[in-house]
């Protein structure tokens, strides 16, 4: 629907997880790592923090392709015995996904879905030295999840601000693959080393069809955040026939069922092309916008309310000038384009059908897509409706869609 930070997707019945299952990364295989890794426990009184960057490959070539839920992290003690145990205090955890290679600044290397998974003590128990040798700490986590097919890296940043307590010299297991950022707790920037953890990590598979939420950027204000669901052969669209209206409650949105389909009687009908955009269409009031996706500190200069939208011919309008027509849908780009909201994102064209038409109705704008086959398959027409409200509330209708192709609303 409107494009900003959370995702809600499959928006159908929520389904318990299977059973928990446990992966260690990185495959079988690797080299060990000659010298002992003291992050994030041998590190003395002043504390350490530790980024640790496990690739996607090493959980794809070990048949993990579809998305987690991840539950738990254990660290294995290095190769020898040691007796000493004790707690570390104030810990923090934090995960995320990272597209890019790693750098040295600790802040930059978080994606924008990242989650405070663990704030508190941990206990490190005794390891007796045999090889493989013992999971000595294990953090709990907040579910976190991801998505190996996508490419990105787990993150997984350990902020140890006390370091361990005197004579607790405790070595985890490590090997020379991967990357590792490392530096002090309160550091802006750490040290990039070719090496990571070994790490055990207990994880559910999420069902198709289970609810979940996703955080992709952080609020430029305290305005409602956006939403938007995504049907695939996974999710099947389920909407038609059906009204919706969404209201802003900052930080999020109320949704109601909506009301009946409107008819037009004077409208605009504008002749699109395929993947095409409208000229301005005025709006007859400032429509409130929601907050931009921010991920650098630094929000986006655009406006806070619209006088103006353009329609395009794969089921979306566009708020700014910053528009992007591209047909097929997926979540990423939805969060990371300009505002707009997304009634039925297909690949439509109205150049083979149908009609896309605009009328101020009730003094409310209201834009249509009546009867607009899918690209590829005329047979597959789709009609969908939005209205807008002074109060920044919008409203989707849908009679039938029977396009056969992903969709995103």
């Amino acid at each position: 629907m409107f494009r900003f930070p959370l995702r809600l997707a499959a928006l159908a019945a929520f389904l318990l997880t299977t059973p928990c299952r446990a992966q260690i990364l990185p495959p079988l295989g690797a080299a060990e790592q000659a010298a002992a890794m003291t992050q994030p426990l041998a590190t003395g009184p002043g504390g350490c923090r530790a980024q640790f960057f496990y690739p996607a490959a090493w959980w794809t070539s070990q048949s993990i392709t579809t998305p987690i839920e991840l539950r738990q992290l254990h660290f294995r003690a290095e190769g020898f015995a040691w007796g000493n145990y004790g707690c570390l205090h104030d810990v923090s955890v934090f995960l995320s996904t990272r597209t890019a290679a790693p750098t040295p600044g600790f802040a930059t290397n978080h994606g924008t879905n990242v989650i405070n998974a663990w704030s508190g003590d941990l206990w490190v128990t005794p390891a007796w030295g045999t090889s493989p040798n013992n999971w000595v700490l294990s953090v709990p986590v907040r579910p976190f999840q991801y998505d190996p097919s996508l490419g990105d890296a787990l993150v997984v940043d350990i902020v140890v601000p006390h370091g361990c307590p005197t004579g607790l010299g405790i070595a985890v297991d490590a090997v020379n693959a991967g990357t590792s950022c490392t530096g002090g707790p309160d550091a802006v920037a750490g040290a990039i080393v070719g090496t990571v953890p070994v790490l055990n990590i207990d994880y559910d598979v999420v069902p198709a069809t289970r609810a979940r939420a996703d955080r992709f950027g952080f609020g430029c204000s305290n305005r409602p955040t956006g939403l938007h669901e995504y049907f695939d052969a996974n999710n099947a669209f389920d909407l038609s026939g059906s009204s919706i209206v969404f209201s802003p409650l900052a930080p999020g949105w109320t949704a109601a069922p909506g009301t009946a389909w409107k008819n037009h009687t004077s409208p605009t009908t504008h002749v699109l092309a395929d993947d095409a955009l409208s000229g301005a269409v005025a709006l007859p009031f400032s429509f409130p916008l929601p907050p931009l996706l921010c991920t650098t500190g630094m929000c986006p200069n655009l406006p806070d309310h619209a006088r103006f939208f353009r329609v395009e011919s794969n089921g979306s309008i566009w708020f700014t000038n910053q528009v992007d027509v591209d047909p097929s849908p997926t979540p990423r780009e939805f969060v990371r384009n300009g505002p707009r909201i997304a009634p039925l994102w297909t690949d439509l064209d109205p150049s083979a059908g149908g009609s896309v038409l605009t009328e101020v109705i009730l003094g409310n704008p209201v834009i249509t897509w009546l009867n607009v086959p899918q690209k590829g398959n005329p047979l597959a027409v789709n009609s969908v409706q939005l209205e807008l409200f002074p109060t920044g509330a919008y409203e989707v209708r849908y009679l039938a869609v029977l396009t056969t192709g992903p969709i995103l609303v």
